[in-house]
């Protein structure tokens, strides 16, 4: 191959791993090395052909005009509940922008962020968007994210979060906040890029109703039980839940989908005396989980949906992962989160004991994100 032949396929990578930002946030920096240069420039191709396959090309833009003030914010292509919550966090600061958005999303997201306090109105995908518009703000070049716009809103113009960057993991809120400043060509100091930055979702009425009922005091512990990838599943509970009752912890707040059904069982079979707990796992909602986690002194999530719907609410979080996922990637710079990192990929291998002592230091005040 010719120097100028790798010159460009060193290009078309490059564009893969370049966040499109003023100041870059935390991301795996051993991605491109991991992955090789091959590769990556046949992803980044791959995505440019698309685009222009798309006919968009022509109606993308590089700014937010100040004219912008009816916008459509199109979430394709990353249906996780937590990304979402990351990806869509600073719509805060459209909101403040003088920006009246519109949301469009898979069903199960349009659920969650319906009544949204940010959003004009939130909006299925099974459907076409209300209108009208100025502008749409895709999450990516990806075929995904354009196949809505290009079926419903063919001719609008559309600024794109994402653009080209992709694969390497990172953190979305600080990445989106970041970007749609950017866009908009502010400025922010670290305080405001952070505050908008924070993964937000109002508390539903009802659902708090129900966990005052549920769970009258609030000292309880939430623990999220279950998940669909197994190396990122912790099962330790019960002899975690006998390290935390060493430090008088009695009542025990759990949340979890249905693949969180055998854990919750494991753990109420062994549940010492004098112990109560609140069993949600596989009959509640997301909103009634977000509402047991309010009232919680503290979550205890491995990474997934459940830590970042706890992250919504004012309780402390600490966060489980495998080695393979840096904590900064996850969690806000905020003293009342922690991440523990287990010493393999597997989020098993975190000690119960370790996980308890991580448990006391949050409880105790502010914390670093810590390894065991």
């Amino acid at each position: 191959m010719s120097e100028a032949a790798r010159g460009g396929w060193r290009a078309l990578a490059e564009a893969c791993c370049r966040q499109p930002l003023s100041a870059p946030v935390p991301a795996d920096a051993g991605f491109a090395a991991r992955k090789g240069l091959a590769r990556l420039a046949v992803r980044s191709l791959r995505r440019q052909v698309q685009l222009l396959a798309s006919g968009q090309q022509r109606w993308r833009a590089d700014r937010l005009q100040p004219g912008w003030r009816r916008l459509v914010w199109i979430h394709e292509g990353m249906p996780q509940i937590g990304d979402a919550l990351m990806d869509l966090a600073p719509r805060s600061l459209l909101a403040e922008h003088g920006c009246q958005v519109d949301l469009v999303a898979p069903p199960h997201l349009a659920a969650l962020f319906t009544g949204d306090r940010y959003f004009r109105q939130v909006l299925s995908d099974q459907g076409s968007p209300a209108g009208p518009y100025d502008a749409a703000v895709l999450l990516s070049d990806d075929r995904r994210s354009l196949r809505y716009k290009r079926q419903h809103l063919p001719t609008l113009p559309w600024v794109s979060l994402h653009g080209l960057y992709n694969g390497p993991d990172f953190h979305r809120a600080r990445f989106a906040a970041q970007r749609l400043a950017d866009l908009l060509g502010l400025q922010l100091p670290a305080a405001e890029l952070q505050r908008h930055a924070a993964q937000k979702l109002a508390l539903d009425d009802d659902a708090v109703r129900w966990a005052a009922e549920q769970a009258p005091g609030t000292d309880g512990v939430l623990l999220a039980l279950g998940g669909v990838v197994a190396d990122r599943t912790y099962s330790r509970w019960p002899d975690l839940v006998q390290q935390l009752a060493a430090q008088g912890l009695r009542h025990w707040l759990l949340v979890g989908s249905g693949n969180g059904r055998a854990a919750a069982d494991a753990l109420l079979a062994r549940l010492p005396a004098g112990h109560t707990a609140v069993d949600l796992v596989g009959r509640g909602s997301l909103r009634q989980a977000q509402a047991l986690a309010a009232r919680a002194r503290l979550a205890i999530c491995a990474d997934g949906g459940l830590m970042h719907l706890a992250l919504t609410t004012d309780t402390p979080v600490l966060g489980l992962f495998a080695a393979g996922i840096d904590p900064a990637w996850r969690l806000p710079a905020s003293p009342r989160c922690a991440g523990l990192q287990s010493p393999t990929d597997r989020v098993d291998d975190l000690a119960p004991a370790a996980v308890a002592d991580a448990a006391a230091r949050l409880l105790a005040g502010p914390t670093l994100n810590a390894k065991p």
